[in-house]
C-alpha cells in the first residue's frame, strides 16, 4: 500500500501522491474541501454526537427512620408502673389516664433488661444514630424514666424523657450525686420539631391554637379542650417553624421567667 498511518502522531503519508499532514489534513484532502472548512465540519460532526451534559443535583440524603426501634421500645415497655401513674395523675402534674394514653406515655422499669432487648433486635449503630446508646454503649434512659413520644403522623419519631427514680422528680433532691442527671433527655430527631405536631394538620387557618412551653403543659392545654402544641425548650424553634404558625390565631403561653418572657416577644 502506498498509503500510511501513523496512530502515535496522527499522521499520514501517501508514498504515491505525496500527499501528507495530520488529521484536518487528511479530512480535507477526502472530502476536496479547505483547512478550514474541514475545521468547521468536524467541530460540527463532535458537537453533535456528544450527549448533551445535565446536571444532575446530588441527591438529599435520606433521612434515617428510626420509628421502628421508638415504637418497639414502647411495645415492649408496656403499661406504666403504678409509681409512674401516681406521679402523672398526681395533684403535681394531673394528667387524666385517657391523656396518658393519647400521648403514649411509658415509662423504663428495668433498663438492663431494656437496653438487652433493643441491643438483640436492633443494630447497634442505629441505636447509637438515635441516641438511646452513648459512644460507650450506655443506655440513655438508666434515671430518666418516664417517657414522653414524639408523635408525627401517628408514628413516634423521638423521645422525651423526664427525669423519675424512686418517686423523686428532680435530679437535685438526689441524696448521692455522683453524675449529674437533667430534668429532661431528648433524643436525637428533637430539633426542629414542635410536641404535639399533627395538632397543626387537625387545625384550620384562623382557628385558635395555643403555643406553650414544654410537654406537660401542651397536655394539660389539650386536656381542657383547647388546640396546643409546644415547645421543647424556650429556645428550641426556628424561624421555619415560626412561619408554620402564621396562618393561626396564636396565644403564646410560655412560662412566666425573663427568658420565656423574651422569647415569646420574639416569636
Amino acid at each position: 500500500p502506498n498509503l500510511f498511518f501513523y496512530p502515535g502522531t496522527n499522521t499520514f503519508k501517501c508514498f504515491a501522491c505525496g500527499k501528507h499532514g495530520d488529521a484536518i489534513n487528511f479530512y480535507a484532502e477526502l472530502h476536496h474541501i479547505s483547512n478550514e472548512q474541514a475545521i468547521k465540519e468536524l467541530k460540527n460532526t463532535i458537537s453533535s454526537s456528544r450527549p448533551a451534559y445535565i446536571h444532575k443535583s446530588k441527591p438529599e440524603a435520606k433521612a434515617e427512620d428510626y420509628t421502628p426501634i421508638l415504637e418497639a421500645l414502647a411495645d415492649f415497655c408496656g403499661e406504666l408502673t403504678t409509681e409512674s401513674l401516681k406521679y402523672l395523675i398526681g395533684d403535681k402534674r394531673g394528667l387524666t389516664e385517657e391523656i396518658i394514653k393519647q400521648f403514649k406515655i411509658f415509662d423504663i422499669k428495668d433498663y438492663k433488661k431494656t437496653k438487652d432487648f433493643l441491643n438483640k433486635n436492633f443494630n447497634e449503630s442505629k441505636l447509637k444514630g438515635i441516641g438511646i446508646l452513648d459512644s460507650r454503649n450506655r443506655f440513655a434512659f438508666t434515671k430518666n424514666k418516664i417517657v414522653i413520644p414524639l408523635i408525627e403522623g401517628g408514628k413516634i419519631v423521638s423521645l422525651r424523657a423526664r427525669f423519675f427514680d424512686r418517686g423523686i422528680d428532680d435530679p437535685e433532691q438526689l441524696k448521692i450525686r455522683t453524675y449529674t442527671y437533667p430534668k429532661y433527655l431528648s433524643l436525637k430527631e428533637i430539633n426542629g420539631r414542635f410536641f404535639n405536631a399533627d395538632r397543626l394538620k387537625q387545625t384550620t387557618a384562623g382557628e385558635r391554637l395555643y403555643l406553650c412551653e414544654g410537654e406537660f403543659d401542651t397536655m394539660i392545654a389539650e386536656q381542657n379542650g383547647l388546640a396546643a402544641i409546644g415547645l421543647l425548650g424556650v429556645s428550641n424553634y426556628s424561624e421555619e417553624m415560626v412561619r408554620k404558625l402564621a396562618d393561626f390565631d396564636l396565644i403564646i403561653c410560655l412560662d412566666n421567667d425573663e427568658q420565656s418572657k423574651k422569647h415569646a416577644y420574639k416569636i
